[in-house]
């Protein structure tokens, strides 16, 4: 559960450093698209498991 809260805080570090003047819009972008890739290639096999319910007679 704690995994996916890593690519929010990250994104979070991201937009502070552009915020800062320490990323251009450039590197930010970049830096954006490797985080979204790692996290879906990372977290892909961890997301919520559906079970059917069956119906109470």
């Amino acid at each position: 559960m704690y995994l996916k809260a890593i690519p929010f805080l990250f994104a979070g570090v991201l937009g502070w450093c552009f915020a800062a003047d320490i990323l251009t819009l450039l590197e930010l972008v970049i830096f954006f698209c490797l985080t979204f890739a790692v996290s879906e290639l990372v977290l892909k096999d961890q997301g919520w498991i559906i079970e059917e319910q069956k119906p109470c007679n």
